[in-house]
Order: structure tokens, then C-alpha cells, then sequence
């Protein structure tokens, strides 16, 4: 009789331990699916931006953040050193979207989640793991911090945190965005060729592309050819109006100079990737085919400066990782 409860009891402990080893099974079967539904949110890849936050840029304005189906609903505060708004969330999980404007431009999104109740522990072990993925492991002192910062080269900051009930990732939109172009492949004479239609031949010193642009234009001119241009203030003596140009092989945006709401001058800023040597090499090129040669002590450097009688000083510069080539306009 001993000897036969001894034996259910080991059955019993088995059947035990075999059914918790179960239990063990399904939770990670449980986290595994939650982190795929996550990593469908934040993305798996190395940029630096969440895969719903994919077409947004640094530095949009209101009106062309709009523009993407999934903001239509957004509504800014125009007029405003910093506003706020808030986006209703359409996908899942997520609650709603918080987005920062600095003085009308976009900087920094926060995907706030909907409150967990039920599962809040392995929710908040599966958003971990997913941003681990996507922005670097963590070292123990910064795990245990209630705000979990990962910063980029640029400086450029990801949060995650518990806002009350609700578990919310910021993410600065990036300095250097790598948009939607192969911008790093270009070589020296695929750059000199599109430099070249930009910028035209010598004899007239206005770039090709801007040679309708004048001192009497103000900000309702510039907006009429740019329309998500954000910035100009008349108000001001001296604003700056930004605007992201889409899928360009070579310009990322353009920044126009107002003097109380009347253009001044242009600055050309081009995508970070291009290669160094090749950009250099090719903008030198086109450079002197527009404006004439250099003297040969300033040829090799990054920053080329021409004074045009009659015109002004254009400039080709490199800020950053960007270059820019800067040139007023006329009277």
C-alpha cells in the first residue's frame, strides 16, 4: 500500500512538473507573438525611426505631416513657439500619437500604447525586448532608470516610459534622415550631371532652378511654388522658411532667408549621404562651370566662397554632414 502511494505520488509531481513546463511554453509563445505585433509598430531594422513613423522628417511642417493618411486628422496651433497636438492612434495597439512642432516645424513623435491590464508585465518585457532590437541593448544601471533613453551619434534621443497606465515610446525625428533615395550610390559624374541642371551654366549668376526668384517675393510667392514651406514670419526682421523636398537624388530641403517677409537669399541643403570625395568633387566642377574659377589655395577646401559683382557672395559649404550651396537673389 506504501509502495503504492509513493508511486501516484510520483506521477502526481510529474504530471505536475510536465504541465508546468507547459504553462512555460504557452507564456513564450504569448511574448513571442506580442513582440512580433510590437516590432510591426517600431520595425525591426536599423533605422533609426519606427516603421508608422517611416514618412514623417524632421523639421515638416503642419500642413505636409497632414498629408500622410495616417495624420490627416491632425490640427496645429499655427503661430506658436511650441504646440502639442494630438493624433487618435489607428493601429492596434496604439492609443494615439503625440507630436512636438517648434515654431512650426515637426520635431520629435510619441507612440502612446493603450492601457494594459491584463498582461502589462509581459507587454512591458515584449516593448522592451523590441526596442532593444531596434536601438541597442541597455546596460543594467540604465534598465533600472524609470525613463530608458537610447541616443544616436546626432544626439538624437529615443524614450520609453509608463505615463500612468499607459506605456509610451518618444522618438526625435532624426537630424540626418536617410529619406527614401539611394542618395549614397550616386558617383561624381551622376552628381555633376543633376549639379549641373540645378545650377545651369555661367553668365547668369541666379541657379537654373531658381531663375525666376526675387527680392520682391515675399512669403505667399515662395509658399505658392513650396507649399508645406513653414517659417516665414513678416512680423520678424529676419525668419527662415524650411521645406523637405521628396525623393530628390540630391536635395534634401531648402531654406529661404526673409528680411520682414521678403526673400533673400537661398540655402540648397543636400542629402547626408552622399559620398564625400564624389560631392566634393562634382559641386567643385559645377561650382566654377556657374561661377568661374577659384584660386587654386581655396579649390581644396570644403568651404568655396565667390563674391559676384552685382550679386553677392555664393557659397558651397559642408555643416555637419551636409553639404549646402547658399546664393541670394536679386533685386
Amino acid at each position: 500500500m506504501r509502495k503504492k502511494v509513493s508511486w501516484l505520488l510520483g506521477l502526481a509531481v510529474l504530471a505536475f512538473f510536465l504541465a508546468d513546463r507547459g504553462h512555460a511554453a504557452t507564456a513564450e509563445e504569448k511574448l513571442q507573438k506580442m513582440e512580433k505585433q510590437l516590432e510591426a509598430i517600431l520595425g525591426t531594422d536599423s533605422n533609426w525611426k519606427p516603421a508608422v513613423l517611416q514618412d514623417l522628417r524632421r523639421g515638416m511642417p503642419c500642413a505636409e505631416v497632414r498629408g500622410i493618411k495616417a495624420f490627416r486628422s491632425l490640427s496645429c496651433r499655427p503661430g506658436k513657439n511650441y504646440d502639442f497636438p494630438v493624433v487618435p492612434g489607428g493601429f492596434g495597439k496604439i492609443k494615439e500619437y503625440k507630436f512636438t512642432f517648434k515654431e512650426g516645424l515637426l520635431q520629435n513623435v510619441s507612440i502612446v500604447f493603450g492601457a494594459r491590464l491584463l498582461d502589462e508585465k509581459r507587454f512591458q518585457q515584449a516593448l522592451l525586448n523590441v526596442a532593444q532590437r531596434k536601438w541597442g541593448a541597455l546596460t543594467p544601471e540604465k534598465l533600472a532608470k524609470p525613463i530608458l533613453v537610447w541616443t544616436n551619434p546626432d544626439l538624437d534621443t529615443a524614450t520609453l516610459n509608463k505615463n500612468g497606465v499607459n506605456f509610451q515610446v518618444k522618438v526625435d525625428m532624426p537630424k540626418h534622415d536617410s529619406g527614401d533615395v539611394a542618395a549614397g550610390s550616386l558617383g561624381a559624374e551622376q552628381i555633376k550631371t543633376e549639379l549641373g541642371a540645378l545650377l545651369g551654366k555661367g553668365g547668369i549668376p541666379l541657379p537654373k532652378a531658381f531663375a525666376s526668384y526675387s527680392q520682391k517675393m515675399d512669403c505667399a510667392q515662395v509658399k505658392g511654388k513650396y507649399e508645406p514651406l513653414a517659417g516665414c514670419d513678416p512680423a520678424k526682421e529676419w525668419s527662415f522658411g524650411t521645406v523637405t523636398i521628396a525623393r530628390h537624388p540630391l536635395i534634401h530641403q531648402l531654406k529661404f532667408t526673409f528680411q520682414r517677409g521678403f526673400l533673400r537669399s537661398v540655402a540648397v541643403i543636400f542629402h547626408h549621404q552622399l559620398d564625400y570625395q564624389s560631392f566634393k568633387a562634382a559641386s567643385l566642377a559645377a561650382f566654377e562651370d556657374k561661377w568661374g574659377r577659384l584660386p587654386a589655395d581655396q579649390r581644396e577646401k570644403d568651404l568655396l566662397t565667390k563674391h559676384i559683382r552685382g550679386f553677392g557672395i555664393v557659397q558651397r559649404a559642408l555643416i555637419g554632414r551636409q553639404w549646402q550651396i547658399n546664393f541670394p537673389v536679386p533685386k
